[in-house]
């Protein structure tokens, strides 16, 4: 019988799937009481919940780091299969509860850079469920999203997570990496941290997600020019040898960067970025069989 991390995986095949979403929860927020109000329980009843999957796992699988909950190597291993395995479950259930023939219009709104790299997917997939669907993407408007998905004026909305609207359902869908578009051949933190940078932004003001993500580890850049896309940004540093562009790899796709301009791994370990899906917390058969769809779309 083969074994991961001295686990049994005939073991594993006893294990109450109800645990499953809670391990998905914790791991996905990072936190015990995060988890517990996604999942509309108590804070004491997730601890005991997550208690017996580590006494059935026989490992810890989170361990506190500072504010957050961090996975050991086991609950990193596992997370991947268990969220496809939930993920896939949910779908066949609430496919019993709306066909697929009744979808016959979908409206989204998603971020712009994202867009380019998730549409042909949606449409590719929600196409072979209905051949005559019409589906609208909109531009991303935050301060307006709440009330849109209330109003029903847009089904989901797709944007970097998982904490930038508060009262809305976050639904992952995949994670991406930073890297470092430059000139420079070779890359060191001591040469980022002292680059000129180059940040992207529809919005006027606010902190860009990539500082988010080094502030926490108390790094700070210098910003010398914010713009809108991505493309622009790429241009500039082809025209600026001194200038660095951070951004999510999967923003490169299908773009052909210059020879002189170079890819880099970011010279420091940071969490990746959560793309999910944002909605509405209606129990609707049709919401449900749009979320379940989605996620199918990306477990992969």
């Amino acid at each position: 019988m083969h074994k991961i991390h001295n686990l049994d995986l005939k073991q594993l095949s006893r294990l109450d799937l109800n645990l499953y979403p809670l391990f998905i929860a914790v791991y996905q927020y990072q936190s015990i009481s995060q988890a517990a109000h996604h999942l509309c329980m108590s804070q004491s009843a997730a601890s005991h919940a997550l208690q017996r999957l580590r006494q059935q796992l026989q490992d810890p699988l989170f361990v506190r780091v500072g504010q957050k909950m961090q996975p050991t190597p086991l609950a990193s291993l596992l997370y991947p299969n268990i969220l496809s395995s939930v993920q896939t479950l949910h779908a066949l259930h609430i496919q019993q509860l709306f066909q697929s023939a009744q979808l016959r219009h979908l409206r989204c709104a998603i971020h712009d850079e994202i867009e380019t790299f998730v549409l042909a997917k949606i449409y590719q997939h929600f196409s072979q469920l209905h051949p005559h669907i019409h589906i609208e993407s909109f531009k991303l408007q935050r301060k307006q999203l709440i009330k849109e998905l209330e109003r029903q004026q847009i089904d989901f909305a797709i944007d970097f997570g998982p904490n930038l609207y508060q009262g809305l359902n976050f639904s992952p869908l995949f994670e991406d990496e930073l890297v470092v578009c430059t000139q420079q051949p070779h890359l060191e933190l001591s040469t980022y941290l002292n680059a000129a940078h180059i940040g992207v932004s529809s919005r006027r003001s606010g902190i860009l997600v990539e500082d988010v993500l080094l502030q926490a580890q108390q790094i700070y850049r210098q910003v010398i020019l914010r713009c809108q896309h991505y493309r622009s940004a790429l241009q500039i540093v082809a025209v600026a040898a001194h200038t660095m562009l951070t951004l999510p790899k999967n923003t490169l796709t299908g773009i052909e960067l210059p020879a002189h301009v170079y890819l880099h791994p970011l010279p420091i370990t940071l969490a990746k970025i959560s793309i999910g899906l944002y909605h509405s917390s209606t129990n609707q058969a049709r919401q449900q069989f749009i979320v379940a769809q989605m996620q199918q779309i990306f477990a992969h």
